[in-house]
C-alpha cells in the first residue's frame, strides 16, 4: 500500500512547495515598506459598528476595517456612507515574507502580529491600485 502511494506523494510536493509564501529578495520587501510608510488615509466609510478606511498615496491601494479600536480585514465589500475620521497611528508593520503570484507580488500587513490587510505590488515593484470603484 505504501509502495504505491509513496510515488503519487512524491509528486504532490512540488505542488506543495510552490503553493506556500516563500521569502523572496529584499528589493520585494523594501518596495513594500516604502509604500506602506507613505501610506495615508484617503476615505473612511462607516456602516453599523464597522468602519472600512481607504488608505493609499495617489490611488487606493487597499482597504482595512477597523471595529473596536481593531483593524481587521475587511468583512465584505466597502459599503456605508463616507465620514469624517482623525486619524491616529495605525500600528501597522510589514511580514517578512511575501507571496509571488500571477500579476506580481502580495505583502501582507500585520497589527499587533496579526494579518490585516494585503499590499499588490505589479511585477515592476510598483502598488496596483484597488480593483474596484468606490462607493
Amino acid at each position: 500500500m505504501v509502495g504505491r502511494l509513496l510515488p503519487w506523494l512524491l509528486g504532490l510536493l512540488p505542488l506543495l512547495a510552490w503553493a506556500r509564501p516563500d521569502p523572496f529578495p529584499e528589493e520585494v520587501l523594501l518596495a513594500c515598506l516604502g509604500v506602506l510608510r507613505g501610506l495615508e488615509v484617503q476615505a473612511v466609510y462607516q456602516e453599523g459598528e464597522w468602519r472600512y478606511l481607504v488608505l493609499g498615496q495617489e490611488k487606493p491601494y487597499l482597504v482595512l476595517a477597523l471595529r473596536g479600536g481593531r483593524l481587521h480585514p475587511p468583512p465584505g465589500p466597502l459599503r456605508g456612507r463616507r465620514v469624517a475620521w482623525r486619524p491616529g497611528a495605525l500600528g501597522l508593520s510589514l511580514a517578512r515574507w511575501v507571496h509571488r503570484g500571477p500579476g506580481g507580488y502580495r505583502c501582507f500587513l500585520l497589527q499587533g502580529g496579526r494579518v490585516v490587510g494585503v499590499l499588490r505590488l505589479d511585477p515592476d515593484l510598483k502598488p496596483l491600485p484597488l480593483p474596484q470603484e468606490l462607493p
